[in-house]
């Protein structure tokens, strides 16, 4: 499902009314009408609807409804935050019409903000109450008696957000200080990039797309690259095996994880890979971790690849024997950040023949040791993948995880182009950017895996996806939303409190069956 930014959005709504020649009133008549279905069938025995209005085409699309529920028999409560005095275009004709048909309409804009919350508390009681205060339009946080009417809404049971909650920015999906809790949000033309990170997404409530008539050809114009990545896209996109597939063909890897101490990362990172597709897994470690992988892992082969001496005679052809036959190395789960490790990294960024993954401390030490040119020119001649979460991306950008956080999307996309690189971003949403420009936002996964090991799983499941489709970027969203959707699925059986990446690994299989 492609999704776009407010700036998209209305270019579209620009290039429909000025050079296709779609009225303004046309599309904004679609939109009401099409939250007003929505309403409709969402909650068909509501009696009383209250509409806040503000003083833009969101309120006009407010006082559109407010018409078409009238006209269903429905009684209305039209409260404007705003002089009406103020209303331009489509939203001032709305209001013409409103006072036309005499609807019912209260001022509050002259009132102070205390005049205002005891004005709001004494309005009679609505099943349903339309936040139509600012739609995507706002830049900053809500003040004064906004602010009053936003926290008025977040006491109500139920709240329709017409287009996108007020206060909630419709780029980052962050709440600018106060911002609606709704129940339902009726997007209008296509689903906003706020509306599907988090936490934008859980403010949002139930999200329904309304089509408002923007035309395909100008969809297409705005050469929208940013798509969620949903259960009917995993589907398309998943590859069946051919009947004579043996294991060589299903992808072989090598992973460069695990140590004394963190043994569990290279078992769950081989894990994934096997859960997740991969024919043919070995697990390059330490001498005293390789008996554990074979306990472990018995799918999986395992060898002492990792040393102090890693370069060293004997060692060092035995490390280039593994790397030679691997299609696609994964490094960095619970290896360590040792001086001999930065060495082994700088040799397999050299080496152009394997696609890589790049997880945990092998994002260490690119960023401790200054490698992300090294980075960019291994980059050019093979896929590379980074997974790094707030924490790893603040390091490699020399930011603050505040920074990544608060705009994730421009963040992955710029590391992207910066490393040449496709940058999965680890955040309650996972954000995917590729450095040709494409995007994609996780709708998967549940907060029960916000426990240890769960990237460990991920990168597994990223090896052994690069494996299976020419597409990288394509296979590491297969990847991404493969590992939510397991999660998910373990969550639906153990609960979030006990939602664990062993757990998680066992439900990789039922996931993929739901998906081919």
């Amino acid at each position: 499902m492609r999704i776009a930014t407010p700036a998209q959005m209305r270019q579209m709504d620009s290039t429909t009314i000025t050079e296709i020649g779609i009225p303004g009133e046309i599309l904004m008549e679609r939109a009401a009408l099409g939250a007003t279905r929505m309403l409709l069938d969402k909650l068909p025995h509501v009696q009383h609807v209250g509409i806040l209005c503000g003083g833009g085409n969101n309120g006009g699309d407010g006082l559109a409804m407010a018409r078409l529920l009238e006209a269903e028999g429905i009684h209305v409560t039209i409260v404007l935050l705003s002089n009406p005095e103020g209303f331009r275009a489509e939203a001032a004709l709305n209001w013409k019409i409103v006072q036309n048909l005499e609807l019912s309409y209260h001022f509050l804009f002259t009132m102070t903000e205390e005049q205002v919350a005891h004005r709001l508390e004494t309005l009679p009681h609505c099943d349903l109450w339309c936040d139509a205060l600012f739609g995507t339009g706002l830049s900053r946080p809500a003040r004064g008696r906004y602010a009053v009417a936003i926290d008025f809404l977040n006491r109500q049971p139920c709240v329709l957000a017409v287009d996108i909650p007020s206060g909630l920015d419709s780029l980052t999906g962050q709440p600018m200080g106060s911002c609606v809790r709704a129940s339902y949000c009726a997007s209008f033309g296509m689903l906003k990039t706020g509306q599907v990170l988090l936490p934008g997404r859980h403010l949002c409530g139930e999200t329904q797309c309304i089509d408002i008539g923007i035309p395909e050809r100008v969809i297409d114009q705005c050469d929208i690259k940013t798509i969620a990545l949903t259960a009917s896209w995993a589907k398309s996109q998943i590859r069946t095996r051919s009947p004579m597939t043996h294991k060589g063909d299903a992808g072989k890897l090598l992973i460069l994880a695990g140590s004394n101490t963190m043994s569990g990362a290279a078992i769950l990172c081989a894990r994934g890979a096997i859960h997740g597709g991969a024919g043919l897994v070995t697990v390059g470690t330490y001498d005293d971790v390789v008996p554990r992988i074979s306990l472990g892992v018995p799918e999986a082969m395992s060898a002492p690849l990792l040393t102090q001496d890693i370069y060293k005679d004997r060692q060092r052809l035995l490390l280039q024997q593994y790397l030679d036959r691997a299609q696609i190395i994964a490094m960095g789960p619970g290896m360590g950040t040792q001086e001999s490790l930065r060495d082994v990294l700088q040799h397999i960024l050299l080496d152009p023949r394997q696609d890589l993954v790049l997880d945990a401390d092998a994002l260490s030490l690119i960023a401790e040791h200054r490698l992300l040119d090294v980075l960019r020119r291994a980059s050019l001649q093979r896929t590379i993948v980074l997974t790094p979460h707030p924490g790893e991306m603040a390091k490699l950008t020399n930011t603050s995880i505040d920074e990544i956080l608060s705009d994730p999307i421009e963040h992955a996309r710029t590391l992207a182009q910066v490393s040449q690189c496709i940058v999965v971003l680890k955040i309650a949403s996972t954000v995917i950017a590729s450095p040709d420009g494409r995007v994609a936002i996780n709708t998967s996964g549940n907060p029960g895996m916000a426990s240890g090991g769960m990237g460990d799983v991920l990168t597994g499941v990223l090896a052994a996806q690069l494996a299976s489709h020419p597409d990288h970027f394509v296979a590491a969203c297969i990847a991404v939303w493969l590992h939510g959707a397991a999660g998910d699925l373990c969550c639906e059986v153990h609960g979030e409190l006990t939602t664990s990446a062993s757990l998680v690994v066992d439900f990789l299989g039922k996931a993929l069956v739901r998906m081919g």
